[in-house]
């Protein structure tokens, strides 16, 4: 029996292969995405955990500083309400408590309005885009896209941190969002309020993100994200349907 000693023969420990580090990724990520993306492919499952808890604080930060920005205007546009509904001489006899702004949200639950859908949306999307995948002959796993996706998520955690900048800044909620500014409310303004440079960004980083994990051609990847995109949308635009379907009203496509 011969024992060996030579490190090229020994086999025993094998090192684990290893990416980028997170630092970096945090980098590349603005500046060379694909890059990003492929050390984030290539990574352990746990990073997903690094975009999810910067959008966590970030959301939440959001939700706190507007959330209580937002009750007031809702409060002021009540009261205008009141005031075109109801006599002058009866709406100045109104009881003062009719007229006092609502108490403030608790804490809580402005948490779960704000990180609710977040968290909700970051666990179905990777499910989504793994289904559609497979349809298109993709292979790629619900593990690889929830960080994948959770990645190319960067675009949007930096437009709600921006908003937080400008409501704090400003105590003025951000309304208007996105191309919704173009038009009257209603659904076509919920449409072009999920459309503005960040959410074209995200739908970049996004195809690119499902290009890389399910090693599908650029056109199946492209067509992937398409649908995903519109889903979302119309899943955002429901709201909207139902209430223009309640009130009967046509003009809200009206500029």
């Amino acid at each position: 029996m011969t024992f060996s000693f030579e490190p090229a023969t020994d086999t025993s420990i094998a090192e684990a292969p290893r990416g980028p580090g997170v630092l970096s990724l945090l980098v590349w990520i603005w500046v060379r995405p694909r890059r990003a993306l492929e050390g984030v492919y290539a990574g352990r499952t746990w990073l997903f955990l690094i975009p999810l808890l910067i959008a966590v604080i970030v959301f939440a930060l959001n939700g706190i500083v507007q959330a209580p920005l937002q009750a007031q205007i809702t409060h002021q546009e009540n009261l205008a309400r009141m005031r075109e509904q109801i006599p002058p001489a009866e709406f100045a006899n109104l009881p003062p408590e009719m007229l006092a702004a609502p108490p403030p949200q608790p804490v809580v639950l402005t948490l779960l309005a704000a990180l609710g859908p977040l968290l909700l949306a970051w666990f179905i999307r990777p499910a989504v885009l793994h289904l559609l995948g497979l349809l298109v002959g993709g292979q790629n796993s619900y593990s690889i896209l929830l960080r994948m996706t959770a990645w190319a998520s960067f675009p949007l955690i930096l437009r709600a941190l921006l908003q937080t900048i400008y409501a704090g800044a400003t105590q003025q909620p951000v309304v208007g969002p996105g191309l919704s500014g173009l038009v009257g409310p209603g659904v076509l303004a919920a449409v072009l309020g999920q459309i503005d440079l960040f959410a074209l960004w995200y739908v970049a980083l996004l195809g690119l993100a499902v290009a890389v994990s399910s090693r599908l051609s650029r056109n199946k990847a492209l067509l992937v994200t398409a649908i995903y995109v519109i889903l979302v949308l119309l899943l955002n635009v429901i709201p909207a349907l139902l209430a223009n379907a309640l009130t009967g009203g046509g003009s809200s496509f009206v500029p």
